[in-house]
């Protein structure tokens, strides 16, 4: 048995390639209900000849997500987010008493019933269910694995502390990582995302029910969830850019659409008050961004903040000829782009991949003569 504890769509997306990478079977999927709430995807997951089953996952490490979402003014109460933020803080302290212990008085995983098969591996990106297994392996001689999470995954530092020595990182393009980031954790190929291969593409079509229709939206804008304490701050600050945006745009008669994020719990209309039915993208919003531009025939021109759907398909895709990216990052304000910690990883990751396809103006000058690449590009 192989367990797979998926978090994100885009964790999904890549296990299904390793799974095919690997020839698995029996494989259990765990899926975290916050992110991935799609009771359809679970159920066609179950019809997969290798898989043996699929539960989901209520990941307590995410619930201070609502706290944060009341204190946008969104619809979550306050005293749910109450709940949650204190349901966390005591989550954490009484699992240093019992780890074991606590993690099955707040989840209801039974694994009892898996305890005939005899687990290889466990591919996740967090060790949160780790201690459920205890009672029936010995997870120090099972092989953990990782897999390609977007941008985090090569700028971030990661460690093997615990002990454990079959450790693997499958990612998209390994070729990409400092090295030095990796402490007693293999890097190896997931690889590349590909137009060609179809029996992956035929597989992520069914699983999450995707039937493209090539249109005219060849211009999309990722949007992102507020990461520092003072959101209402930063959200004024994109604001600002996306506004001087859309005026450059306007200027050159060049249409866009605005792509939500998919765990933004708030009116998008409130949000940003540019926004209207016709330059806000609807079409199956929850299918990753991934799937839909590998099978595009259209040329495409993501921007973004620093949204890893935006930007991967130009760095983790065979097909990059046919993808412009840019990314916006540099006009914010200094002011929040200090609390940007990881943004000289970025930049330093963005530059290391050599890739020309992305970029990064430096200032609405250079905004606009990106614009003006955007209908170079298109017409070609």
């Amino acid at each position: 048995m192989h367990i797979f504890f998926v978090e994100t769509h885009y964790q999904l997306v890549n296990a299904i390639q390793l799974i095919l990478n690997k020839d698995l079977k029996n494989v259990l999927f765990i899926l975290d209900e916050l992110n991935i709430k799609e009771k359809d995807i679970a159920s066609r997951l179950k019809e997969l000849d290798f898989v043996l089953d699929v539960i989901f996952f209520n990941n307590i490490t995410f619930l201070y997500r609502d706290l944060r979402a009341y204190k946008r003014g969104v619809d979550v109460s306050f005293s749910e987010a109450l709940k949650n933020y204190v349901k966390k803080k005591a989550f954490k302290i009484i699992r240093k008493i019992d780890k074991r212990q606590t993690l099955k008085s707040f989840f209801n995983i039974d694994f009892s019933k898996y305890k005939d098969y005899e687990l290889l591996s466990i591919v996740a990106y967090k060790r949160q269910i780790y201690p459920y297994l205890l009672d029936y392996y010995d997870i120090k001689n099972i092989k953990h694995l990782y897999l390609d999470d977007g941008l985090g995954s090569y700028i971030f530092e990661f460690k093997n502390e615990d002990g454990f020595q079959k450790e693997e990182f499958y990612l998209r393009n390994p070729k990409l990582i400092n090295k030095d980031k990796f402490i007693n954790i293999e890097p190896c190929d997931l690889g590349l995302f590909s137009k060609k291969n179809e029996k992956y593409l035929n597989l992520l079509d069914f699983i999450f029910d995707y039937k493209h229709i090539d249109n005219n939206n060849n211009i999309v804008f990722f949007d992102q969830y507020e990461t520092t304490e003072n959101i209402k701050y930063e959200l004024s600050c994109k604001r600002e850019v996306l506004d001087v945006l859309n005026k450059l745009l306007k200027d050159v008669s060049l249409d866009i659409k605005y792509k939500m994020h998919p765990s933004l719990k708030e009116d998008p209309f409130k949000r940003y008050d540019f926004l209207n039915k016709d330059n806000l993208f609807t079409d199956n919003i929850k299918v990753p961004a991934e799937i839909k531009q590998l099978r595009t025939k259209n040329k495409m021109v993501y921007i973004t903040f620093y949204s890893t759907a935006a930007i991967s398909p130009a760095l983790f895709n065979e097909d990059d000829n046919d993808v412009l990216i840019i990314c916006l990052y540099n006009l914010l304000p200094k002011s929040l782009k200090d609390q940007y910690t990881f943004l000289d990883d970025l930049n330093e990751f963005i530059k290391l991949s050599e890739c020309k396809n992305i970029l990064i103006p430096n200032s609405f000058d250079e905004l606009k003569d990106n614009i003006l690449k955007i209908k170079d590009f298109l017409q070609k």
